[in-house]
């Protein structure tokens, strides 16, 4: 059962990793390349620290043991979600919705400047 939960952990956890390294490049200007992969890195690094330590510590009562990996899973799910919604609407670079125009009116930023 231990198993069956955490393969799709681990295989998610490595997927996610180059798409979340590639938008935080995109999302700095090349100069800054180097701080924000070291910026990620750490963060990568304390969010899992902490996590092993606030969830192991559900899990480590042995009489216990599944009902706290099934809330130490239940928690790292919510905290995922919370966490894509984020990214999904706060994340630099995402396009902005525009307010709809009539059909024939021009957008006055694609004028020339006098």
């Amino acid at each position: 059962m231990l198993l069956t939960l955490l393969v799709p952990l681990g295989i998610g956890g490595g997927l996610a990793i180059p798409p979340l390294t590639s938008a935080m490049l995109e999302s700095v200007p090349g100069e800054r390349a180097g701080l924000a992969s070291g910026v990620l890195s750490a963060a990568r690094q304390f969010g899992g620290a902490l996590g092993v330590a606030l969830l192991g510590a559900l899990i480590a009562d042995s009489a216990h043991f599944m009902t706290g990996m099934w809330i130490s899973l239940i928690i790292g799910a919510a905290v995922l979600a919370a966490t894509t919604l984020g990214v999904a609407l706060f994340l630099p670079g995402r396009p902005k919705p525009t307010a709809h125009r009539p059909a024939g009116t021009a957008d006055h930023r694609s004028r020339p400047m006098p």
